[in-house]
């Protein structure tokens, strides 16, 4: 492979196909439109062009191809944005190509190259005790092979032996998490991390295997049950939710993801039918992890052990799930099982009780009345603290007060002596997300008129012969000689721009001409040509153009005669008489024209 694949790939999906597998789009003429994700809005900015296989925000600015949309959604390089494409158009690059070879990927390669081993290993007279403990999980050959899950040997360096003699550096495996290193002995001495335990390969969203949790087969001293990768820079745990990658189309399709806890419990939910599942693996979710639940669906239901533990983290992932407007619902799994024993003893009754799951508000009342005794003045004082703080955090108006009468009847108090309550406490709502975008800025160099330009070209793609307008209310003309003040009030990207739109436009050409426009200009041009998409058929084109046009000769004309007015004052400081009655003259000059 000589070039980088990137037209390859751009024959073989469409970036419409690119963008819906991170945000939902909408039908909107002959293009799509969306909630931009890249800045926050309430209104749809964000277009996507199949004609054109081009993205923009007309909000905050940006656009481009699928790799640029690729790379702003992955904050990746565009090596890396290749690497997750070429993978969705089953193209396969050569691992040993240093143009696709970067830190991140190598990463990712030892990674799968572990996954591999320690599948090897499950399957290996050493894996045996392994294998028995997952057939009394239930699970079959097929999930194993599915979730590429493995055994790691009881061995210290077994996995650091094999990645080494597949020639991978120390310590680019110590990178990817996989091994520690000890300098005890005065030298550095490597070993594996994750020793005697089953493996579950996580992967991120886009399929790559980014890191491990580890579960011991027996119980270890000063060791946890589960172990996981650390912190690395293909793996942030805050960012990953497990079987993400599977799930996600599954979750658009059933219109709600379902969140448990661990991996046997997706597992367990995978294997029994149940496929828009994912785990936040044992934490509490995170704003990152809702933000990318919420690219596929705005429902989610939660269903972690019903523990205290279980219980704090589901109601930390709820106030995070609300900040971030979603539905959420609480799936109560009976006697307080987990979802995979339950469905262990169970099978194919889980959806069932997915079905059975509760609205958040009144999962709070149901749960927060079992614990007191509401016929009791202290336990009653206890339930409204609890469920007033809920209620407060409820938006809509009609909402609250359904709730907050549904409370004044269920403690037989009246509504107004809670609504007192209510305003005596500190609004609880907090801000979980702090933007991950900076704040919008113009882009560098645009001036105020940029924009008459810009709606001049959007509908000279739309209809290039329109250009005699402008050649005929004498535009072309005063570009030529007016060049000097038009860069008061519109860019040089402009000026050049209109270069190139009067070369194509004599002949009649500019949509060849769009096919080899460079980098800079495409950055310019693709909110433009999506712009033309979007102009209605009943506008008068030339009309447009010509209001756009005068716009612009007016903001000149202002500035001309600014400039002429400061040669006036100083030539009346001066008191140099004859060149006050020039410049008076060439004042009405500019005035007349």
């Amino acid at each position: 492979m000589t070039n980088l694949p990137s037209e390859e790939i751009k024959s073989r999906i469409d970036i419409v196909d690119v963008v819906s597998g991170y945000i939902k789009l909408q039908k909107a003429g002959n293009s799509f439109r969306a909630v931009c994700p890249f800045h926050n809005e309430n209104s749809p900015s964000f277009f996507v062009s199949p004609d054109k296989q081009i993205f923009n925000c007309f909000g905050c600015g940006k656009g481009g191809d699928m790799f640029k949309f690729v790379m702003e959604m992955e904050g990746v390089e565009f090596v890396d944005a290749l690497r997750i494409l070429a993978k969705q158009a089953g193209i396969e690059l050569k691992r040993e190509d240093p143009k696709v070879k970067t830190e991140k990927s190598e990463l990712q390669d030892i990674c799968v190259d572990s996954a591999r081993f320690f599948y090897k290993n499950l399957h290996s007279d050493a894996g045996k005790n392994a294998l028995e403990y997952l057939d009394k999980r239930a699970l079959t050959k097929e999930t194993l092979d599915e979730f590429k899950i493995g055994y790691a040997l009881s061995s210290w360096d077994s996995l650091y032996n094999f990645l080494t003699l597949k020639g991978y550096k120390a310590d680019m495996i110590e990178k990817a998490g996989l091994v520690l290193c000890s300098t005890k002995s005065g030298s550095k001495k490597y070993f594996d991390r994750f020793r005697d335990r089953i493996m579950f390969p996580i992967s991120d969203a886009n399929g790559y295997i980014v890191g491990f949790t580890g579960r011991y087969l027996t119980p270890k001293e000063n060791e946890g049950k589960y172990v996981n990768s650390p912190h690395t820079i293909i793996f942030d745990k805050s960012n990953i939710l497990y079987n993400l990658n599977k799930a996600k189309m599954n979750i658009k399709k059933s219109e709600f993801s379902l969140v448990v806890e661990g991996q046997m419990d997706v597992i367990s939910c995978w294997q029994d039918g149940i496929q828009n599942v994912v785990a936040s693996s044992g934490t509490a979710l995170t704003i990152q992890q809702v933000k990318l639940l919420k690219r596929y669906s705005n429902n989610l239901k939660i269903a972690f052990d019903m523990d205290s533990a279980g219980e704090m983290a589901t109601k930390r992932g709820i106030d995070i799930a609300l900040e971030e407007d979603l539905n959420v619902s609480i799936v109560r799994v009976p006697d307080g099982k987990d979802p995979s024993d339950f469905i262990a003893a169970h099978k194919g009754e889980f959806k069932d009780i997915l079905e059975r799951s509760m609205p958040i508000m009144d999962y709070y009342f149901e749960s927060t009345i079992e614990k007191y005794n509401k016929n009791n003045i202290d336990d009653k004082k206890k339930i409204s603290e609890e469920l007033l703080l809920h209620i407060k955090k409820i938006k809509n108006k009609v909402e609250m007060y359904h709730w907050l009468d549904r409370l004044s009847q269920v403690l037989s108090i009246d509504i107004k002596y809670l609504e007192e309550e209510m305003s005596s406490i500190n609004n609880p709502v907090k801000t979980f997300s702090k933007s991950i975008n900076q704040p919008i800025t113009k882009q560098k160099q645009q001036k105020r008129d940029d924009k008459f330009f810009k709606s001049i070209f959007s509908f000279l793609i739309k209809d290039e012969s329109k250009f005699s307008v402008l050649e005929e209310n004498g535009f072309v003309k005063f570009i030529k000689e007016d060049e000097e003040y038009i860069r008061e009030v519109v860019s040089d990207n402009m000026i050049s721009l209109f270069d190139f739109f009067q070369k194509y436009a004599t002949i009649r050409q500019i949509s060849e001409g769009l096919k080899n426009i460079d980098e800079p200009q495409k950055e310019i041009l693709n909110p433009i040509i999506l712009q033309s998409e979007m102009i209605d058929e009943s506008i008068d084109l030339g009309h447009e153009i010509d209001l756009c046009s005068n716009k612009i000769m007016e903001s000149v004309q202002k500035v001309k005669i600014n400039k002429q007015n400061i040669k006036i004052s100083e030539a009346e400081r001066s008191g140099d008489q004859e060149l006050l009655k020039e410049h008076l003259e060439q004042l009405n000059k500019i005035i007349k024209s």
